[in-house]
C-alpha cells in the first residue's frame, strides 16, 4: 500500500472553523447547519436509497433517519446562486465540497443563514472509556475440518496466499461470494475491462457501477494500477490465479489522486462510502491510509488516531453503522517515523487488516497497533509480503503491502456474508477475530491474527448470539457435529 497520507490538523480546525474547512489549495467544504428544508422523508426511503440499502436497514434493525437524506437543494443552490463552483456533496457530513480562488469570498460564507459556523466539530464523538483487550478462549477439535475435498479452483500462483486464510476450503463447500456486492475504494484500476483474467466479471454482468470522484468522471480503466491490484486479490479469475471470492459482485469507485497528497482524497472516500451504501453494497474494500500530507502542517498526531477524529475515520464508521462491513488496510508505517496505524484503520468498527508473510510472520512495514485510546489494531492479518496480483500487462506479479492483504480478507469476509447473509456485521467480524491464531492473546502486530475462514463460518453456523458472547465467561468449543442420520 502506498502510503496515501492525509490529514486535518488542529491548525485547520482553529482557524477555519466558522463553517469551511480547506482541504486543497482553493477547494474548501462547506457544512450545512440542518436539512429542515429537505423534499426528502423517512416514509419514502427508496427515492434516495436502493432497494438493497433499504433491505440491509431492516434486516439489521437500522433506523432510516436525516443522516440519510442528501444534503437539501436549496443551500447547494443558494451556493451555485452565489457564485460557487460546488463539485460533490456529503449527506453524512452534511457538507458540500467547491472550488474557489477568492478567499474573501470564502470567508464571507460564515454570513450564510444555513452555514454551520461550528464546522466539522460537531462530527467528533469522544469515547467514555478506553477498551479493554479483548481476549477469545477458542477450542478447536482437527477432526472438525472435512476429509478429502477437493479444490474448485485452479488456483495457481495465488494458492499460498488463500490457503493460508482457508479460502479454498470455504470454496469448496460453494462459498465463493455469489450474491454479495463488494465497493472499492481505491485509486485507478487500470484496464480492468480489457484483462482476460476479468472476463468473468463482465460477462456475468458483475460489474455493477463505476465513478471517479476525483476526476468527476467514469474513466476509472485508464491509469493507475493500485486499484487493479487490490481488486486482483478479490476477483481475478483465469491464468491459474484465482482470488478469495471470485463470484462476488463489485463496484469501482476511485478516490485517490496518487499525483498529490491533501485531505481532499478522505471527503472523496466519505462521499463513495455514501454512494456505496445508497447502492446496496454489503462490503467495502479500501485499501487507503491517511496520516501526514505533502504540506507538512497539515497532519495527523498519533494521540488523533482515536477513532473520532479523521474524517475518513468518521465516514468509515458511519458506513459501518448502516450495515456495511468495513474493510480496511492497516498502513505500511510499521518501519518508518510514523509507525502507527492510519486512518481509517483506527475505526472501532472497522476491520482493519495487516500484513504477513507466507509463514505467518508480521511484516517489518506492516503498521503497529493499538489505536490511540488502546483498542486492538490491526484486527486481523494476512499475506502481504510477495503477495501475487494481477499487474499492468494483465498477469500475475508480485507486490506488497497491507494494500493486499486488507482485500485478501475482504473477499474472505464476502464468502462468510454468502453463508450467513443474516448475520450482522459486527458479527461477522468478531467471527473472524475468534478464528484468528492470535485470539489468546492478540498483540499490536497482527492483532487476533491470521483468521481462518471455515472456523469463522462454523463460529456463525454454530453459536447463534455472538452479539451477547462474553469472552470472560463463555468459551468458543468447536467439535464435530454428531450424524444424526442414522
Amino acid at each position: 500500500m502506498k502510503n496515501l497520507v492525509l490529514g486535518l490538523s488542529l491548525i485547520i480546525f482553529s482557524t477555519l472553523s466558522f463553517g469551511q474547512i480547506s482541504v486543497k489549495p482553493d477547494y474548501y467544504l462547506i457544512f450545512f447547519r440542518d436539512k429542515d428544508t429537505s423534499s426528502y422523508d423517512t416514509t419514502h426511503p427508496e427515492i434516495y436509497l436502493s432497494p438493497g440499502a433499504i433491505e440491509r436497514r431492516h434486516l439489521f434493525g437500522i433506523r432510516i433517519t436525516q443522516q440519510d437524506f442528501p444534503v437539501s437543494h436549496k443551500y447547494i443552490q443558494a451556493l451555485r446562486d452565489s457564485g460557487f463552483n460546488v463539485l460533490l456533496t456529503s449527506r453524512w457530513l452534511n457538507a458540500a465540497l467547491v472550488h474557489e480562488t477568492d478567499s474573501l469570498k470564502i470567508i464571507k460564507v460564515k454570513n450564510f443563514p444555513f452555514v454551520d459556523t461550528m464546522g466539522l466539530d460537531r462530527l467528533q464523538h469522544p469515547k467514555d472509556t478506553v477498551t479493554e483487550q479483548i481476549k477469545y478462549s477458542v477450542e478447536i477439535d482437527s477432526s472438525v475440518f472435512p476429509q478429502n475435498w477437493k479444490p474448485v479452483y485452479k488456483y495457481g500462483v495465488a494458492m499460498a496466499q488463500d490457503r493460508l486464510i482457508d479460502i479454498p476450503l470455504m470454496h469448496s463447500l460453494g462459498y465463493d461470494g455469489r450474491g454479495v456486492i463488494i465497493a472499492m475504494l481505491d485509486a485507478g484500476y487500470y484496464r480492468v475491462n480489457n484483462f482476460r483474467v476479468f472476463d468473468s466479471l463482465w460477462q456475468n454482468n458483475r460489474i455493477l457501477g463505476y465513478y471517479d470522484f476525483v476526476d468527476l468522471d467514469t474513466n476509472v480503466f485508464e491509469s493507475q494500477t493500485h486499484g487493479l491490484m487490490a481488486l486482483s486479490t478479490i476477483a481475478a479469475q483465469g491464468h491459474k490465479f484465482v482470488g478469495t471470492a471470485p463470484g462476488a459482485s463489485f463496484y469501482l469507485f476511485r478516490t485517490e489522486d496518487e499525483s498529490s497528497e491533501y485531505p481532499i482524497e478522505e471527503f472523496n472516500w466519505v462521499v463513495a462510502a455514501e454512494y456505496a451504501d445508497s447502492a446496496g453494497v454489503d462490503i467495502i474494500s479500501s485499501s487507503l491510509g491517511y496520516e501526514t500530507f505533502d504540506d507538512t502542517t497539515w497532519g495527523y498526531t498519533y494521540q488523533e488516531m482515536n477513532g473520532n477524529y479523521a474524517l475518513c475515520t468518521i465516514g468509515a464508521d458511519i458506513a459501518a453503522s448502516k450495515g456495511i462491513i468495513v474493510v480496511v488496510s492497516a498502513g505500511n508505517s510499521g518501519d518508518s517515523k510514523w509507525h502507527y496505524i492510519d486512518a481509517p484503520a483506527d475505526g472501532d468498527s472497522v476491520l482493519a487488516v495487516g500484513a504477513t508473510d507466507y509463514n505467518g510472520h508480521p511484516t517489518y512495514f506492516s503498521a503497529y497497533g493499538p489505536s490511540a485510546d488502546g483498542r486492538v489494531k490491526p484486527d486481523v492479518a494476512a499475506v502481504g509480503s510477495w503477495t501475487m496480483v494481477i499487474g499492468s500487462e494483465g498477469y500475475p506479479t508480485i507486490a506488497s503491502g497491507t494494500s493486499f492483504s486488507a482485500p485478501t480478507v475482504a473477499g474472505a469476509v464476502a464468502c462468510l456474508k454468502q453463508a450467513h447473509p443474516h448475520r450482522s456485521n459486527m458479527e461477522i467480524i468478531r467471527a473472524l477475530q475468534m478464528s484468528g491464531d492470535h485470539a489468546s492473546n492478540p498483540d499490536n502486530r497482527v492483532g487476533y491474527g491470521i483468521p481462518d475462514i471455515y472456523i469463522a463460518h462454523l463460529i456463525l453456523l454454530r453459536y447463534k448470539d455472538l452479539k451477547n458472547f462474553d469472552p470472560q465467561k463463555d468459551k468458543i468449543i468447536i467439535k464435530p457435529l454428531k450424524d444424526t442420520s442414522k
